[in-house]
């Protein structure tokens, strides 16, 4: 390396400036504690380099259930209530 010139560019033929603006998806999953500290670490010295980022963070319902939030009504509202709206 001449110059900070690499002698040859990797496959993608993308120079270091282009590589570093592409657009990254990280995902953190697996069993126990530490993915949200870690994706919120991530986002905090991605922001530090300017990076721009938006961070969507899935959490369970107290219920212990998957899925959290409210889910639609169905277009053919009927009259009974569903179970999530009767909390």
């Amino acid at each position: 390396m001449t110059r900070g010139i690499p002698d040859q560019l990797a496959d993608d033929e993308l120079t270091t400036r282009q590589r570093r603006q592409r657009p990254a998806l990280i995902v953190n999953t697996g069993p126990g504690k530490g993915k949200s500290t870690a994706a919120f670490g991530t986002a905090l010295r991605a922001w530090n380099q300017g990076w721009s980022l938006g961070v969507f963070q899935f959490v369970k319902s107290p219920s212990g259930g998957a899925g959290s939030g409210r889910r639609s009504r169905p277009s053919d509202a009927s009259t009974t209530t569903p179970a999530w709206a009767a909390r």
